[in-house]
Parts: structure tokens; sequence; C-alpha cells
């Protein structure tokens, strides 16, 4: 699976994941290699390029406008793929910020460093299949402690 990260901030979260899904043997590429912020644009440029199954964000309260932003480029561009977002931000207001913020399509609730890797390859499956079931909704899933994923209230069709 080809596997995007669209924040604007390089961590070592973002390096730590990214090393987990390599080994893992998914194709992966930080949008933001500079280590310097880049405009939603052009980070949504380098996503239409990539072509990516799923992208992640990580989302700081500071930076909560931001990576919404990034991701509403990101996704005008790369609709096919999933939008996933995690970190502080989502873990302490994720009810609100994935209400206003629709791009997304999940939403981790807190570490998800260990656990993000085993989403990707069987959620991507599962996921194509509910696209053809236009209106049926997401139900929370959890996997282990402490990491939970929470869902948007939408779902797309095709």
């Amino acid at each position: 699976m080809r596997v995007a990260f669209g924040t604007d901030e390089r961590t070592a979260f973002t390096d730590e994941i990214v090393s987990a899904l390599k080994e893992r043997g998914h194709e992966v590429k930080v949008l933001d290699e500079t280590g310097k912020p880049l405009a939603a644009e052009e980070l949504a440029r380098r996503a239409l390029e990539f072509k990516p199954d799923l992208v992640g964000y990580h989302c700081k309260t500071a930076q909560a406008n931001a990576s919404a932003r990034i991701a509403g480029a990101i996704k005008e561009v790369c609709p096919q793929a999933l939008h996933v977002v995690g970190g502080p931000h989502v873990t302490l207001c994720h009810d609100e910020y994935l209400g206003e913020n629709p791009q997304f399509d999940y939403g981790f609730i807190g570490e998800a460093d260990h656990n993000f890797s085993e989403f990707v390859a069987p959620r991507l499956s599962i996921e194509k299949q509910l696209r053809f079931a236009p209106g049926a909704p997401f139900s929370t899933i959890a996997y282990d402690d402490p990491c939970h994923l929470c869902h948007g209230q939408r779902i797309r069709s095709e």
C-alpha cells in the first residue's frame, strides 16, 4: 500500500510510524521532507504525484487549523485515499475536530505509533468494501489500549 504523511511538521513520531510501515512492506512518503513547513498546495501537489492509498496527518492543537487546511487540499486532489488524523489535538477534541473537518475519514485517539501500521492494511480493504454501501455508518473501532480509533460521521460512496 502507498501511504503518505501530509503533515506540516516532520516529527520523531512521524519517523517512527514511517519505519514501522516500511518494515511491513508499505511504500511510504513524507510529503514534507524538508523539515520546513510547506504550503498546503505544495503538499497537495506532492501527494498527487505519489498517488497514495492512505494519507496520515499528525495534529497538535497549535497546528489544528493548518492540519485541516493541508488535509482539505490533499483530499481535493486525492479523494480516493483514506485520510486519517491523530495527535494530541485529536485525542483531546476528537468529536469536535472530526465533526468540523469532514476531510478526515478517521481519527486516532491516544498513542497510535504502535497500532497505526496494524490499522493500515486491513482497514484499506474494509474501507474499499464499505464505499459500496452508501449511508452505512462506520462504527467505533478500538485497538489495544491506549490507542483507540474514533470515527467521522461520514461515509464516502463511489
